[in-house]
């Protein structure tokens, strides 16, 4: 009776002994998120994400009458467009209206080209 009695305190403290390992390494890690920013920055994207009001309706209404313009100043309307967009959901990680639109991001030329594809940096900042 004495060996199983002893067998089993044996057992529950190498037990404990591994629950308050998983413990530390859980506070460790908690630990070395907030303090190499991890967790602001997943509280800053959770906030930007929660509180964006950009409306897609608005950029849609944009978009449409810039594609009625003519070609005169299109290619600038489209810039200042595009680079509206990604002010509107800087760091929210909305790029909804961008993927939805690809072919209408393809009219960007020359240095616009660059400009977009930095808007979807701002964007994903």
């Amino acid at each position: 009776g004495e060996e199983g009695d002893e067998a089993k305190e044996e057992t529950k403290e190498e037990t404990d002994i591994i629950t308050r390992t998983d413990d530390v390494w859980k506070s460790y890690d908690a630990a070395r998120r907030i303090l190499t920013g991890g967790f602001v920055t997943e509280l800053s994207l959770s906030f930007l994400h929660k509180n964006s009001d950009s409306d897609p309706l608005i950029m849609d209404h944009l978009r449409k009458s810039l594609d009625e313009r003519g070609n005169a100043r299109n290619s600038v309307l489209h810039n200042w467009a595009v680079g509206t967009h990604a002010t509107l959901n800087a760091g929210t990680t909305n790029d909804s209206f961008l993927r939805d639109h690809l072919d209408w991001m393809k009219k960007a030329s020359n240095w616009a080209k660059f400009s977009a594809t930095a808007s979807l940096g701002v964007i994903h900042a």
